[in-house]
């Protein structure tokens, strides 16, 4: 595994991590107005 492959798999799972708390915080207003 070099470097590069290292590098791109964090991006990913950062811009995962990020994905999944952006749709958490838009579900919670969805939820209280409902």
């Amino acid at each position: 595994i070099s470097d590069a492959e290292i590098g791109e798999v964090i991006k990913y799972l950062r811009y995962s991590q990020v994905a999944a708390e952006l749709v958490v915080e838009e579900d919670d207003p969805d939820d209280d107005e409902a």
